[in-house]
């Protein structure tokens, strides 16, 4: 039972309106679009996985994806989270492509694609730290002493594995996405059973996910790029052009002659993503490139924003749930 869908990460959006809207001179243009390709792929891995994870038994498997647990001293990550009544699977997502050369002597992941070699973090160091810590977390928190077990998984099904030397315990700690589920099946039928209550399993799921801790990261700041390289304007849904004209309450785009009622609800969402969670009518003006008052003032109080303060003191909060429904 999937407890924890895994979400369209927030990061990415930030990257995606990031690209968009870095001017073309910045210096770290490249870097942008090499992150966001990099969390692309790997987002894709991740729905890779989940496809196959489905499979599992829904009453005996309870699913947990993205999650952030405290430890007593620090945060870590988990792709995804299987808990059954036999153990805890932990399972780290790798979507990189090409040809995949582990060492397990010197610790290394290589991968060698179009003649290119190139160096990863050795992702077994890091499920074996994240056993580590979700041991530690559960004892913090009185859980289940349950086994813990971890897999690295490849999402990428075209992706050749290899080792530089030979171990079984190495070798059946990665995994292609596709045999996650009968690997799992595999698992618990040799680890006994230790809890026996299905309600148990559930409560143990539930109290994880209570304790989740959502990461708060914004692309732009910690890349350290400045406001000012932020290109402002409601950008056309089609051809993504900047920046439309409002005329007779629609946006019109110059480039491609594209018409929206509702561009602007985007605009501000970047605008969301990339500055700040809250906005003056001046800044609505300034951002959307119009120049009436009573205008911006009707499409900020048409998303029922909450909001403080009177006349020009006003601020309207912007918050990511409220543009869920425009962005469907």
């Amino acid at each position: 039972m999937n407890i924890k869908p895994r979400k369209f990460p927030q990061y990415l959006n930030h990257l995606e309106a990031l690209d968009r809207r870095l001017k073309a001179n910045n210096q770290k243009s490249e870097r942008v679009k090499e992150a966001l390709r990099k969390r692309r792929a790997g987002f894709k891995g991740e729905k890779e996985l989940d496809y196959h994870v489905e499979l599992l038994p829904e009453k005996e498997y309870y699913i947990l994806n993205d999650l952030r647990l405290f430890d007593g001293r620090q945060y870590f990550q988990i792709d995804t989270l299987i808990i059954s009544r036999h153990c805890y699977n932990i399972l780290e997502v790798k979507n990189i492509s090409g040809i995949l050369h582990f060492d397990p002597k010197l610790n290394q992941l290589i991968r060698v694609q179009d003649g290119v070699e190139e160096a990863f973090p050795y992702p077994l160091i890091q499920v074996d730290r994240q056993t580590y810590q979700l041991k530690k977390f559960l004892k913090l928190h009185n859980l289940p002493d349950l086994p813990v077990k971890s897999s690295v998984v490849i999402g990428n099904l075209r992706t050749i594995i290899k080792m530089t030397s030979h171990s079984n315990q190495i070798i059946e700690k990665i995994i292609h996405s596709a045999k996650v589920p009968l690997e799992i099946l595999s698992l618990t039928k040799k680890i006994p059973k230790t809890l026996n209550d299905l309600q148990q399993l559930k409560r143990i799921s539930k109290k994880i996910c209570k304790l989740n801790v959502e990461l708060q990261r914004n692309a732009r700041e910690m890349m350290g790029i400045p406001i000012s390289d932020i290109l402002t304007g409601v950008q056309c849904t089609k051809c993504l052009g900047l920046p439309m004209n409002r005329l007779r309450g629609t946006w019109c785009c110059q480039l491609c002659g594209h018409h929206s009622k509702n561009a602007h609800i985007k605009a501000l969402s970047d605008y969301l993503l990339l500055i700040d969670n809250k906005i003056t009518n001046k800044e609505t003006r300034d951002f959307l490139h119009i120049q009436s008052r009573t205008i911006a003032k009707k499409l900020l109080t048409s998303l029922n924003l909450p909001q403080i303060g009177t006349n020009k003191g006003r601020i309207y909060y912007l918050d990511h749930d409220i543009f869920t429904p425009f962005s469907k």
